[in-house]
């Protein structure tokens, strides 16, 4: 769901940089240039802001579904607390070292 808010941003940044130009040929004199630049600009920053607007909902569900896995995960983890404990080694072999993560 981020990929789709980095989209929204990128669509907005090249709205931007539309808008910039369109600016840039009033300065120039250049006015047909300046309302082409325009219209596309405003195309560029009204999607990218459907974009973002339209995914915060799926990103506030997914961010909630991640928490209710680690509290679910934690709550498993304390009722097992003497049974079974998450331990993380580093061996040295011959080639290097190796971190072993052990459930």
């Amino acid at each position: 769901m981020l990929s789709v808010m980095i989209g929204g941003t990128a669509l907005i940044g090249v709205g931007l940089v539309y808008e910039i130009m369109s600016a840039s040929a009033v300065n120039e004199g250049d006015l047909a240039q300046s309302d082409e630049y325009s219209k596309t600009a405003g195309t560029f920053l009204i999607s990218g802001a459907v974009v973002m607007l339209g995914s915060v909902p799926f990103f506030l569900m997914s961010s909630s579904n991640f928490n209710k896995s680690i509290n679910l995960y934690n709550s498993e983890m304390r009722s097992r607390s003497g049974k079974t404990a998450v331990t993380m080694d580093l061996n040295l072999t011959g080639n290097g070292a190796k971190i072993c993560l052990k459930f």
